[in-house]
């Protein structure tokens, strides 16, 4: 999961680029186009991935509960602990892709701005590319504090996945009671911090449709 947030600021990056050559030329407007989609398939995957902080945290209330059968619900625990970090594996191989992308996206951008000569036009340009980079900045931080929320996190999971592996009685999960409600409280702040991020991708996502022009139409007969 926590390489989501990498991508998310890729994602970002690709979308913006594209669409401020979108005006351009036909090419740069399919880019934009797919970044946009790109975009939304991000924000549904840190939709995931906040459901599955819920999945955790509900397998750790399970633990808790009065006549608990201990072995089924420290399995679901594992199960979900399990979940939570493969998202983070799966996500950092797209992550690697979008940098990629991204790259090309600034690239291609650089490479067309370069051919507008009118001075009005490339004032408006830079000053859009600063906007762009404001936002930028924005959706980097989101996506720190997002993994800096994750990271203690998964460990706080695992370090209770280790204890309750070698004392799973109710003695056992009485003395995790202090971990389990510290470890509640990360997963409550990770979430937090996802929709923190998600707020600035709906941002960029909805501006950039908004500024994107219309897709060109045949003339009336």
């Amino acid at each position: 999961m926590r390489n989501v947030f990498r991508r998310s600021f890729g994602l970002a990056l690709a979308l913006s680029m594209g669409a401020m050559v979108g005006c351009a030329k036909d090419n740069a407007r399919v880019r934009a186009e797919t970044a946009i989609t790109s975009l939304k398939d991000t924000r549904m995957e840190l939709t995931d991935a906040s459901k599955q902080v819920d999945m955790t945290l509900a397998a750790i209330d399970g633990l808790q509960a009065p006549n608990a059968d201990l072995t089924k619900q420290y399995g679901n625990y594992k199960t979900q602990v399990a979940k939570l970090e493969d998202q983070g594996l799966s996500a950092s191989n797209r992550a690697a892709a979008m940098r990629g992308r991204a790259a090309e996206y600034q690239e291609k951008w650089r490479d067309e701005l370069a051919m507008v000569k009118d001075p009005t036009l490339k004032a408006a340009a830079e000053e859009r590319a600063a906007k762009v980079r404001d936002r930028f900045a924005n959706i980097q931080a989101r996506s720190q504090e997002s993994r800096e929320a994750y990271q203690p996190f998964l460990q706080q999971l695992k370090e209770i996945q280790i204890y309750l592996g070698n004392d799973l009685t109710a003695g056992g999960v009485k003395g995790a009671a202090p971990a389990f409600t510290k470890a509640k409280a990360s997963g409550e702040e990770t979430k937090k911090r996802i929709a923190a991020l998600q707020a600035e991708l709906d941002a960029l996502g909805g501006e950039m449709a908004a500024t994107m022009p219309p897709p060109a139409t045949a003339p009336a007969k």
